[in-house]
């Protein structure tokens, strides 16, 4: 037989014996008996069994069936006193696999059997689930559906059987790994999504820029126009992400950093005072303003962010988003930088654990000028188990501003327009208590319903108090829906406003305005400007403002955003207005908009963005291909006046076009 010849007939020699080899022990792995596992009944939800789900039956049912099986179940008074203890109280209401996965691990066993049992006009819905709490996965479901009179405990022994026969591993196949591409979730990624309950806030209110989704280098550049100025921006910009979650692989440590440089073209005014407009006079010179002080260094830091809003523990170091403390009475929606003049770059941590926490809010980390503070505690936390007991919490709050303006002086501070001005303190202290009255389902909530009652007083002036209620909602459906709603009642002295430190308090902490007050006059510069400290600090302490404030909010997760707030109270230029959208639906093309209205007395005025007290914020990203990215954006605020109304306000238009050539992995 020639040499070739005889090479291919041992191959195939050695292919069919492995083949056999592998055929047996498929065969052999079939013949071997079930190992014995400890396996826990855990969360099982029960609906309308009246008497049959008293003192545990159902479970004991379900752990008689796994004993029957040959596996070892977990008694329920063991379950119950894990759950119990301190070790366990973090799970007392799992509503994802990984936290029941996690339960079952720190109990000790490999599979968790859990599920709900229904029973609607005497149809009875079984559902059951497996879960392997090593491999934090489901194994296997089990679902049957019972009519008028059939017997329940069967039900669940021959549904029990079925699930546990799916305990034994079975072989794995050779595959490529499924390895999901960039910018696609997996399966198991979207189920996360699905059973977490979103409680925090579901959009974000005034950003002043649009952050990428995924770890980016590069360089934006583009066009500035800032009062009657044209500048060309240039910001070399990283951004990174660290620490994924387990299962989302959301990151949990996010970064960003820049440095950015405005270099002027043209000048459409007359900045040194020689009644000459500027014109070409300093061209490609960085606008000096950006970088005039050591403060300004802390803009390379555009975010540091770890965790989200309502996670155990949240901290965000950042020049871009707008911040609230508590229930918003003393402080909601809060922008830092508004202003042209100076960048802030503010800080912000919450903590908080079963049995209390705090928020603490520093509106610029290099002045710590402006600084919020909220303390509660739960005290039912160490006493019960109840959702209701553990709810109610007790809060202080304190805010201040030690450098608000009291008086503003008509001439500049220097040639970049910031106001001369005389200061005073303003302190805000109050308390709270806070309880939630519905959460439901238990295990698995899609309502969840808290009240609360705040008061707080304007330190030497006067106070005010809101009633509220807070509806958060989830709809577990396949694109994940939630809903937020919030409504007040509130009562006010006219020496004091609500939400004091608002979206504007950066502009109008130097002049107050209104509706029928408004912020711009051509007037002489010898005009009275009246402060924000010195409009209410001025004003009588009658109660004679009372009135509400609504909240809606709404998100189809990771696809779009709408937020609609508005409050009103007796008594003229009381009325506030929010409008937010934003479409954050693939890394490709995002939009976010806010359109804010203060101090509004009619409904006519609501919708005029021309108007002096309106603020509108509109942000579009587009990106068409890997190294390629388009930003555009539009700001309409107010800016103390160039000319010389100075040291009255006018309406400015902000605008942005920009050219991101980065690199995104």
């Amino acid at each position: 037989m020639p040499r070739r010849s005889r090479r291919f007939v041992w191959m195939l020699v050695v292919a069919v014996f492995a083949w056999a080899s592998l055929l047996c022990a498929a065969e052999n792995e079939e013949a071997v008996p079930p190992k014995k596992e400890l396996v826990a009944v855990l969360h099982v939800t029960t609906t309308g069994l009246n008497g049959e789900s008293k003192d545990y039956a159902v479970e004991n049912d379900m752990i008689a069936a796994i004993n029957t099986a040959g596996h070892r179940g977990v008694s329920m008074a063991e379950t119950d006193k894990f759950l119990k203890s301190a070790e366990g109280a973090d799970y007392t209401q799992c509503v994802s696999v990984e936290c029941t996965a996690r339960a079952g691990a720190k109990m000790g066993v490999r599979y968790v059997v859990s599920g709900s049992i229904i029973r609607v006009n005497g149809n009875t819905k079984i559902n059951l689930t497996l879960i392997h709490t090593r491999e934090k996965r489901k194994v296997a479901d089990d679902r049957q559906s019972l009519e008028k009179g059939q017997p329940l405990a069967a039900a669940l022994e021959s549904g029990m059987a079925r699930l546990l026969k799916q305990m034994r591993p079975k072989p794995k196949p050779i595959v490529v790994p499924d390895i999901p591409r960039p910018g696609y979730e997996t399966a198991e990624q979207r189920k996360a999504k699905e059973e977490r309950f979103y409680k925090g806030n579901l959009t974000t209110i005034g950003p002043l820029e649009i952050i990428p989704r995924d770890n980016r280098v590069g360089v934006v550049t583009g066009y500035r126009r800032l009062a009657f100025t044209h500048y060309v921006h240039v910001e070399p910009q990283v951004d990174l992400r660290f620490f994924p979650d387990d299962v989302t692989k959301e990151s949990n440590l996010r970064l960003g950093f820049g440095i950015p440089l405005n270099l002027e073209i043209f000048a459409g005014e007359d900045r040194n005072n020689d009644e000459n407009i500027d014109k070409w006079d300093n061209a490609g010179i960085p606008r000096k303003e950006d970088w005039d002080s050591w403060r300004d260094y802390f803009q390379l830091i555009r975010y540091i962010q770890y965790g989200r809003k309502e996670d155990n523990l949240y901290v965000n170091i950042n020049r871009t988003y707008s911040a609230s403390v508590g229930h918003g009475l003393v402080m909601k929606r809060y922008i830092p930088n508004l202003d042209y003049f100076t960048t802030r770059v503010s800080a912000e941590v919450d903590a908080y654990s079963r049995y209390g926490g705090g928020e603490l809010y520093i509106g610029d980390i290099t002045r710590y000028n402006l600084i919020g503070g909220l303390l509660f505690l739960k005290p039912g936390s160490f006493f019960s188990d109840n959702w209701m007991a553990e709810s109610l919490s007790f809060g202080v709050h304190y805010t201040t501003d030690w450098d608000a303006p009291e008086s503003v002086l008509a001439n500049r501070a220097n040639d970049d327009g910031s106001y001369i001005y005389d200061s005073a303190a303003a302190h805000f202290v109050g308390a709270d208590v806070e309880l939630k009255v519905v959460k439901w389902p238990v295990n698995r909530p899609e309502v969840d319903v808290k009240t609360y009652f705040d008061f707080t007083n304007w330190v030497g002036n006067g106070s005010g108090f809101a009633l509220g209620a807070l509806g958060r909602f989830n709809l577990y459906t396949e694109i994940r829906q939630a809903f937020r709603a919030r409504v007040e009642f509130r009562g006010y002295q006219d020496n004091y406003t609500p939400s004091y430190f608002d979206p504007f308090y950066e502009i109008m902490k130097y002049k107050w305005f209104s509706q029928s007050r408004p912020a711009t006059s051509k007037t002489a510069t010898a005009t009275d400007i009246k402060t924000k400290y010195t409009e209410f600090s001025n004003r009588p302490g009658d109660w004679k403002h009372f009135g509400a404030y609504l909240e809606f909010s709404y998100a189809l997760l990771d696809y779009v955003g709408l937020t609609i707030a508005f409050d009103e109270a007796s008594g003229s230029d009381n009325g506030n207005f929010l409008f937010h959208v934003e479409v954050p639906a693939t890394k490709y093309f995002q939009i976010a908009a806010t359109y804010y209205k203060v101090n509004v007395n009619s409904a006519k005025n609501v919708f005029d963005p021309t108007s002096d007290n309106t603020m509108l914020i509109a942000l579009a990203r587009l990106r068409p291909i890997q190294l390629l990215a388009f930003q555009f954006g539009i700001r309409k605020t107010l800016q103390p006046s160039v000319y010389r109304y100075f040291p009255n306000l006018e309406s400015v238009w902000d605008l942005k076009a920009d050219l991101d050539i980065s690199w995104e992995f």
